[in-house]
């Protein structure tokens, strides 16, 4: 039997009037399930790399399903070093792309704008696949230094727009082609990209776009089963945003003004104003964190590292100098990424969100900020989103985000069942809904007689197709 429909065997509530008998209860295919993976290149330009930036953009990103990640691919070829003894900034070859940005069909920012090291450090950290860091990635090519050398490279990257693949969470509607999101980037000048650029000829630079998206599902598949058609939560969105700070040597107290949502990730990036370089050193040790001036955390920098190392699995000679993550990811097998959502912190306009140390010298604190905007009608903080609650007057499990479905007349909607109703074959029966739409409304399990039947637990297959829901269940709210 496939698991997408399960009946449920007849309920043998004898009483003087005879044995009831549960009406079948079917469970729709999930959205991730009922849909399919897609790819669709959509641009494809070159630019020789000159002296200054140049603009490109805002490109239309092209209708087609539910978008999960633009995707870039940049390659750079046919420069000649002559006699130039070739060398990269520390940040290179993700330099070559700055003020990255893509906005949604309103003009909101949904990325950006990042430079390409930060949006490097988003896709390493942000943990939007099984493998994480780009530099592993079979098309990743470092920047061609030394004597003569051609100043060639390659590297892709997303820029991220779902949270987690596998229920399709932050996944957005992108079916208009009148009305579609936008991409836009600087193609930036050799200085940022070389320290001594190739002598005799500039690499052209290519950069290609494609999205992945999901395509929209069927209302029902082969077998006639019900399939969700949009993601869970439609309408819940993440963000990636800058926010620089100038710091001096010695204690210091910086107050993060990016507050008001869901925090998935802070990515911490420290540079020396003396060398303009990262360095880990300046970094304080113990680094504290801050929440309305209760400490959220207060950790040796060697520990947050180890974490770092611990939960992405990467080696430790490839941690990037002056980078630091706080991740609220790794609630699902201890690996960021796919999270159940239960680690967010959730932040209020009114939140005082600070970090606090001594810093080694005076630099440059970037900080990166990833956070999440649930689809109105979802709790944030303690209690649960996906909390089922027992109503006593109705005998009835109501569990929030769900679309009812009556299973006697196969009509959609919400039905509700007096005290002494009774119908023929289902009068103490379930009269119950598919779980885990996503949609507005509320309910569950309906019963027939209330006045019958005992407070009954909710179904496992209920709950199952609500966890796949946003349920942002900090410990840590603040308000």
């Amino acid at each position: 039997m496939s698991p997408a429909a399960t009946v449920a065997p007849a309920a043998a509530a004898g009483n003087a009037r005879g044995a009831a008998t549960r009406a079948p209860l079917v469970i729709p295919n999930p959205f991730v399930r009922a849909s399919e993976e897609q790819f669709f290149p959509f641009d494809d330009r070159s630019q020789v790399i000159g002296a200054g930036a140049v603009q490109v953009g805002p490109i239309d990103v092209p209708a087609t399903g539910y978008l999960r990640h633009v995707v870039l691919l940049v390659t750079a070829t046919g420069g000649a070093g002559g006699a130039a003894n070739v060398a990269a900034h520390e940040d290179s070859p993700w330099r070559a792309l700055g003020d990255i940005s893509l906005t949604d069909t309103n003009g909101a920012q949904i990325v950006g704008p990042l430079d390409g090291y930060e949006l490097m450090l988003a896709n390493r950290w942000g943990a939007y696949a099984f493998e994480t860091d780009p530099k592993q990635g079979p098309e990743y090519l470092p920047v061609a230094t030394g004597a003569g050398a051609t100043g060639a490279f390659a590297f892709m990257l997303r820029i991220p727009v779902e949270i987690a693949g596998r229920d399709a969470l932050g996944a957005l509607p992108n079916m208009n082609a009148s009305n579609t999101y936008k991409l836009s980037y600087t193609i930036a000048a050799a200085a940022r990209v070389y320290t001594t650029a190739p002598a005799t000829t500039l690499p052209t630079l290519r950069v290609r776009a494609g999205i992945e998206a999901w395509a929209p599902p069927p209302p029902a598949d082969q077998r006639g089963v019900p399939n969700i058609t949009v993601p869970p939560a439609m309408g819940t969105t993440q963000n990636w945003t800058r926010t620089q700070i100038n710091s001096n040597a010695g204690d210091q107290r910086h107050r993060l003004p990016r507050v008001g949502q869901l925090l998935r990730n802070l990515i911490l990036i420290y540079r020396d104003t003396a060398t303009g370089l990262r360095n880990t050193a300046s970094i304080p040790d113990p680094l504290r964190v801050e929440l309305d001036r209760n400490v959220l955390t207060n950790e040796w920098r060697d520990y947050r590292r180890r974490l770092m190392r611990e939960r992405y699995t990467q080696p430790l000679d490839a941690f990037d100098a002056g980078v630091i993550v706080i991740d609220f990811t790794h609630d699902l097998d201890y690996k960021p990424g796919n999270e159940m959502r239960d680690l967010y912190l959730a932040t209020s306009q009114a939140t005082g969100l600070e970090l606090l140390g001594s810093f080694g010298a005076a630099g440059t604190l970037t900080i990166l900020t990833n956070d999440v905007a649930p689809a109105s009608g979802l709790r944030r903080g303690n209690r649960s989103a996906n909390r089922c609650r027992w109503k006593r007057g109705l005998a009835v499990w109501s569990c929030p985000g769900l679309q009812a479905r009556s299973h006697g007349d196969r009509q959609p909607g919400r039905q509700r069942i007096s005290r002494g109703t009774r119908r023929r074959r289902s009068s103490h029966g379930l009269i119950s809904s598919p779980c885990g739409s996503g949609a507005k409304g509320s309910t569950s399990l309906y019963l027939a007689r209330p006045d019958r039947v005992k407070r009954p637990s909710p179904m496992a297959s209920c709950l199952n197709g609500l966890s796949s829901s946003l349920s942002p269940q900090s410990r840590k709210t603040r308000h």
